[in-house]
């Protein structure tokens, strides 16, 4: 998931990056531990997920 906070303040995130988070949050490394990726790092996107069992999710 890709989030873009509102502009201004303490905690937003600079021009021209994300901030990235897993679907897991126990195990996920994300922008909890790197901050914000710059959108260059920004390879691909997620357009679906196949859940377990193989039936496509939202």
């Amino acid at each position: 998931m890709v989030l873009r906070p509102r502009a201004g303040g303490p905690g937003t995130v600079p021009d021209g990056h994300f901030v990235v988070l897993g679907d897991n949050p126990a195990l996920s490394t994300d922008s909890r531990m790197w901050g914000p990726v710059p959108a260059e790092s920004v390879v691909g996107v997620m357009i679906g997920r196949v859940a377990r069992g193989g039936h496509r999710g939202p």
